[in-house]
């Protein structure tokens, strides 16, 4: 499936639009537009949808990462 709603940002901290794909029990985030990635989010802007579900078909709730 088309996973929306994640955000990565570089050394910059300007977070942009990302893919996502689940590889085993792991979501890998990437951009081409970041090199050296620094951080990544989740529908964590007011507003923002997100589609990704955990194994048993409940929604993932908004979360950020701390690098």
């Amino acid at each position: 499936d088309n996973i929306i709603g994640f955000e990565i940002c570089g050394e910059n901290n300007v977070y942009i639009p990302a893919q996502a794909i689940i590889k085993g029990n792991l979501v890998e985030v990437s951009s081409n537009k970041v090199t050296h990635p620094q951080k990544v989010r989740y529908a964590f802007q007011d507003f923002m949808l997100g589609n990704l579900k955990n194994k048993e078909g409940l929604p993932v709730v908004p979360f950020r990462s701390a690098f």
